[in-house]
């Protein structure tokens, strides 16, 4: 999946969030801490693809990108379970409301992340470090640019809708 797509992904997985509760209410009452949130789920959308040199955080952390690449490979400790709970560990380290906040955002960023790759054709190594690709069966569809879009619309059709509802 493309860059593009997997934040409107994480936009969307954050206004469900916010919806369902699970933000810190701070998000709905501060705008300081909104955008803290946005950008840690922008920045967690994107984070699983640190695996890819060539992906978009890839070309920006290059040295990190290459040795996690070589380490692990793609689509393997970064989009699993295992990864996911070591960025929950990590980012819960930040101290204070903000960190809360961007622990909820980045979390939920990757999250996003790792459930669209699930609708590619090779899926993702969700138990790493078990090498078994779990995919969604209906997962064919975003192997093309047309699937890819569809995704990325209805995307930004739950984003949009989910931040209408909230200043509704």
């Amino acid at each position: 999946m493309k860059a593009a797509t997997h934040t409107v992904g994480a936009l969307a997985a954050g206004s469900a969030a916010v919806y369902l509760n699970w933000a810190p209410q701070a998000v709905e009452q501060d705008v300081f801490q909104a955008a803290v949130f946005i950008g840690s789920l922008m920045f967690g959308g994107l984070l699983p693809d640190i695996c890819q040199p060539n992906s978009w955080m890839g070309r920006r952390l290059k040295a990190t990108s290459y040795i996690v690449f070589k380490l692990v490979g793609h689509r393997t400790l970064t989009h699993s379970l295992v990864g996911t709970a070591i960025v929950f560990i990590l980012t819960g380290l930040i101290p204070g409301l903000t960190g809360t906040v961007m622990q909820t955002g980045i979390t939920a960023g990757v999250i996003s992340h790792i459930l669209l790759d699930m609708l590619t054709p090779k899926g993702v190594h969700l138990f790493f470090p078990v090498r078994y690709n779990v995919r969604f069966p209906f997962g064919k569809l975003t192997g093309s640019k047309p699937g890819e879009f569809l995704i990325f619309m209805l995307l930004s059709f739950f984003f949009i809708n989910g931040i209408w509802r909230l200043i509704a």
